[in-house]
C-alpha cells in the first residue's frame, strides 16, 4: 500500500524516497485539501533533511510568518528580508520550532538582540528534541539575566531546574552563540568565548534521530521582543541512515 511505504520509508529517514512519494501523493488528482497540505509539510522538512544530510549550513529561522515547515508554539513572529526574525514573547516565554529532523550529532551558531524589554531581564535560547512548553521531555540551551540568577548560560531539562549553568556577562543588547552537540553532550559559546564544556544537566543527553530543533526561551514575567539573527545549523556525524 503506498501509505504505508510513505510511512516506512519516513520512519527510516529515507529522505529521498520518502520525498519522492509524497510528491506523488500531492500531485495526484484525487488528492484532497487535507493530504496536500500534510504532504507540503512532510516536503519541507524533509527538504531541510536533504541539505542537512549533505553536511551543509543551513538557516534556522522561518522563510516568513507562515511557514509550514515552522511551528509556533509561543509567541509572535515578524520575520525580515535579511533572514531575521523578532519575537515578541507571551506570559510564558517564546518558542518555536522546525519539522525537520536534525538527527543526534549538530552544530549551531547566531546571534540574538534584545529588542525591546520592560525590564532589564530577558531569555534568549535554543530548544531541542520534541519542545513542549508544558512539560521537560526535550532541552532548552538558555542565555539569560533576570534578578534570580543573575547572568548565565544555562542547559537544562526543557525550562526545568535540573541544569548546568555558569555564570557569564551578557551584553544587554546583542549576543552571539555557538552549540555543539557531540555524544550526548553539549560545548558551548558565547561571544567567541567557551562558556560550557561537555555539559548536560543530567548523566547524557538523550537525543535521537527524529530530534527536532528550534528557538526559544523562557519568560521572567515581563514583556520582551528578542531578536535572532544569522542563526545556522549544520549536521555533524553523517553516519545516520540516510539516502543522499
Amino acid at each position: 500500500m503506498p501509505g504505508k511505504r510513505i510511512r516506512v520509508s519516513y520512519q527510516r529517514h529515507q529522505v529521498g524516497e520518502a520525498t519522492r512519494l509524497y510528491e506523488e501523493v500531492a500531485s495526484a488528482p484525487n488528492a484532497d485539501e487535507r493530504t496536500r497540505v500534510f504532504c507540503s509539510n512532510r516536503l519541507a522538512a524533509l527538504g531541510q533533511e536533504t541539505l542537512l544530510a549533505k553536511g551543509e549550513w543551513i538557516a534556522l529561522t522561518p522563510k516568513d510568518e507562515k511557514d509550514v515547515n515552522w511551528v509556533t508554539a509561543l509567541g509572535k513572529v515578524r520575520r525580515f528580508e535579511n533572514g531575521a526574525v523578532e519575537i515578541e514573547s507571551d506570559a510564558e516565554g517564546h518558542l518555536l520550532f522546525s519539522r525537520g529532523r536534525v538527527g543526534t550529532e549538530f552544530e549551531v551558531k547566531g546571534e540574538f538582540e534584545v529588542v525591546n524589554s520592560s525590564t532589564k531581564d530577558f531569555q534568549a535560547g535554543l530548544v531541542m528534541g520534541v519542545p513542549e512548553p508544558s512539560s521537560s521531555g526535550w532541552y532548552g540551551f538558555r542565555l539569560k539575566r533576570n534578578i534570580v540568577d543573575g547572568e548565565v548560560v544555562s542547559l537544562a531539562n526543557g525550562w526545568s531546574r535540573q541544569e548546568v549553568h555558569q555564570a557569564v556577562a551578557l551584553d544587554g543588547h546583542r549576543n552571539s552563540f555557538q552549540f555543539k552537540f557531540h555524544q550526548g553532550k553539549a560545548d558551548t559559546w558565547l561571544n567567541g568565548a567557551q562558556v560550557l564544556q561537555q555539559a548536560a544537566p543530567s548523566k547524557k543527553m538523550r537525543m535521537n534521530l527524529d530530534s527536532l530543533l528550534g528557538i526559544g526561551a523562557f519568560n521572567d514575567m515581563n514583556d520582551t521582543v528578542i531578536g535572532y539573527q544569522n542563526v545556522k545549523i549544520r549536521r555533524l556525524g553523517l553516519g545516520e541512515k540516510e539516502d543522499r
